[in-house]
This record gives C-alpha cells, structure tokens and sequence, in this order.
C-alpha cells in the first residue's frame, strides 16, 4: 500500500480492540477549564439576598454560555441532515435531578441571553420544583408514569428518532408532540455534577434532540492558584463541555471559552464583556 506497511503482529487485546470497535465517525470534542469564583460567589451571594432564590452555579454557567452564543450567532445552530440551521433564540436545557439521583429530567428557560441572572435562577428553581413535587404535567404524563415508563426500550428508540424526525426535519409544531416550548432541547444543555461530588466529567451528545453543546458544572473546592505572580488559594469551579464539531470548530471553541472564562470569573462585568466578545469576535 505505498507507504503503509502492515504490523507483523497484534496483541491479544489489540485483535480484540479491532474486533469490537469500527472506525471512529463521532464529531465530539471534550474539553474542561477551572474558574476562579471569587467574584462570581459575591454576586451570587448578593442576588440570593435580594431575590429570595438561590442563583446556583449552573445558572451562572448556562447564562454565560447563553452569552456567548449571543455573540457568536453563528453556532447557535443545529445539525440537520448534512446542513446546519441557526437557531432564532437562545435557550438553555437544564437537567434537573429527582430523587437524588433516582431519575433525570430537565427544563427549558428561554432567550436565557435576554434575561438577567437572577430572574434564570428564579425560573429554574420553580420549575425543577414543580417537578419534583409532581406537578409538572409533562414529566408526569411522560416520563414517569407515561409512555418513557412503559414502553419497551426498542420502541423507545424509533421514538426518539421519529420524535427528532417531525420535529427537526418535518417541522411539525412541537406542541402537537407534547412539548411546551417551540424548541424543546434549547441552545445548550447544562448539567450539575458537582452535586454528586464530582469535580471532572463528560456527558454523551443526546443525537435526537439535536443540541451541540453540554455543559457539566463540576464540585468547586479549594484551590492553591497564582494570581499576579503570587501563590494564594481560591475557590475554583471546573466546567466541562462536549461539544459537536459539526457546528463549530477550534477557533470558535476558544473564543467561546474566552467569553465564557470571562463571565464567570467577572459577572459583574456584563456589559464591558459584551463590547469585548464582540470586538474579538
């Protein structure tokens, strides 16, 4: 084969890696960055107060990816077929965990770029809330005691797929799929791992609903830094995303974290990072 040269000999596990995996076609990149919250906890404190809710460190990562997207328009998108269709909102998939760990869920709070933190945090609790004292009718019917309890796994799957069909391709209206919003999945989904005491992790791409990004909001601790050229100790949140590479590639993914780096670390700062974003951008 030219200048390939085939090996002369394999070992056990490697015939068997051969054997059992097909070649790699997943468009999925990883990638976490640790986030000084000295700043970020003060806000988050004084919101709290203010607003009699607490604003959770999801929140804050979902409205700084929000952010983000807001501007870089051009991978607030979906893949659709071998096209890719930018989204005309930006929204963010919360999961919501229930039964510390027994189930998973999850809500959407919409143009999360438009509105301020502490009205997300409010939303976000009342609905997770709402789902866990059984008053959501849509988990209700569903997913805990409907159809995603009920039917076989292999039925499940040509759902999700037909589901993704009507909804993505055909653009059936997602109210007559039983979904409460136009898009159901949002922008970006966020997940809080750090419940769990987790500081790392990665989340598989969901392919039916379509969403590029997922965000894992790690365990924050105490760690030893150096800020201004002195060693001190701060407290820092890991952030973790997987990421489809079908709808944005390296360089975008850097100038993503950037504004998102910038945001956590400085959510004082809106405004002058918005004028920043867009100037880099």
């Amino acid at each position: 084969m030219g200048v390939l040269v085939p090996l002369d000999h394999y070992s056990s596990f490697r015939r068997i890696a051969l054997a059992q995996w097909d070649a790699p076609r997943d468009p999925i990149i990883h990638g976490h960055m640790w986030l000084d919250m000295t700043k970020a906890d003060q806000l988050l404190a004084e919101l709290s107060e203010s607003h009699d809710c607490k604003v959770t460190y999801a929140a804050l990562v979902g409205k700084a990816a929000s952010l983000a997207l807001s501007e870089m328009p051009a991978v607030n998108a979906k893949v659709i077929g071998r096209k890719i269709y930018r989204k005309k909102t930006i929204d963010v998939y919360y999961q919501v965990d229930i039964g510390k760990g027994s189930d998973l869920t999850g809500t959407v709070v919409t143009n999360t770029d438009e509105k301020p933190l502490h009205a997300i945090a409010l939303e976000l609790s009342s609905r997770a809330k709402k789902i866990r004292r059984g008053e959501d009718r849509q988990y209700e019917k569903t997913q805990k005691r409907g159809l995603f309890r009920r039917a076989p796994i292999w039925l499940l799957a040509y759902l999700f797929r037909m589901m993704s069909f009507l909804l993505y391709r055909v653009g059936l209206p997602s109210k007559l799929l039983g979904a409460s919003e136009p898009d159901p999945f949002g922008s970006v989904m966020v997940t809080n791992v750090g419940s769990f005491g987790i500081d790392v992790a990665y989340a598989p791409l969901v392919p039916w609903t379509r969403t590029p990004y997922i965000f894992l909001v790690g365990r924050a601790r105490q760690m030893p830094v150096v800020v201004d050229g002195e060693l001190v100790v701060r407290k820092m949140l890991p952030v973790s995303a997987t990421i489809d590479h079908r709808v944005i590639d390296g360089a975008l993914i850097g100038r993503m974290s950037q504004i998102i780096k910038r945001y956590l670390e400085n959510p004082n700062d809106e405004g002058t990072l918005t004028v920043e974003a867009s100037e880099a951008y």
